[in-house]
């Protein structure tokens, strides 16, 4: 018995431990709103960006505007999604679909739980609203369409899907496209913060894990505000 509490006292002193690096972690190598402005040339661009683009975020296409999958997520997603695409240089064709994907990933939802199907009514909703934006050819809207029917669906489950129309792409739009559905995840994962269920185990590109505090001030400050412009002036 003495053992056996032993062992169970050692392995609980080990997992405070680990819990304790992992938080150091995640402190230690984090943006701030200030070195974020310097690394991408400043915010003006994104808050252009995001005034065009506010717009298309219509209540009526949600459930529960005010749910945790309404516009206000939707906005979230958006500007994390833009950062990480500037972070990693992607072009403004690129941004464009990820902006696209943003603010209709969420609209085929019929409740605020665990659904792994509501990337696919999300699509079909898309289809029927005939919702274009500024895409500028199918392809695009082709890729921006993979992007949010998978992005609620398993990271394997997405990968075999994604396999499947390979042969059917060029080897430019498949690149693109696995590309951005990575940063499209992370950005919708980044804001879990909100229900306190971020996991930086899960996220997949190493500058979406230098953002989770830039994520929780988001939030925060969006609690208090009706958009979330404001934050990045």
């Amino acid at each position: 018995m003495k053992k056996a509490l032993y062992a169970f006292l050692i392995y609980r002193i080990v997992e405070v431990i680990n819990m304790s690096v992992e938080k150091k972690v995640e402190k230690a190598d984090q943006y701030s709103k200030e070195s974020l402005s310097k690394m991408i040339g400043g915010y003006k661009g994104i808050i252009e960006t995001c005034e065009k683009h506010m717009r298309w975020i219509e209540k009526s296409h949600y459930f529960n505007p005010k749910g945790l999958h309404g516009p206000d997520h939707t906005q979230r997603v958006m500007i994390l999604a833009i950062l990480i695409g500037q972070l990693y240089r992607i072009s403004e064709e690129e941004e464009k679909i990820l902006i696209f994907s943003s603010l209709y990933h969420d609209i085929g939802r019929h409740n605020d739980q665990k659904d792994s199907f509501h990337g696919t009514k999300s699509v079909q909703k898309v289809k029927a609203l005939k919702r274009r934006m500024r895409l500028n050819c199918s392809q695009e809207l082709d890729i921006a369409t993979m992007i949010i029917r998978y992005h609620s669906v398993d990271d394997s489950i997405a990968m075999e899907e994604h396999k499947k129309i390979q042969r059917g792409w060029s080897d430019k739009a498949y690149t693109t496209m696995s590309k951005l559905y990575l940063i499209f995840k992370d950005a919708d994962n980044l804001d879990r913060v909100r229900i306190n269920d971020l996991d930086i185990r899960y996220l997949r590109n190493k500058e979406s894990v230098k953002l989770t505090s830039f994520a929780e001030d988001l939030y925060y400050f969006h609690q208090k505000e009706s958009s979330v412009i404001p934050f990045l002036k």
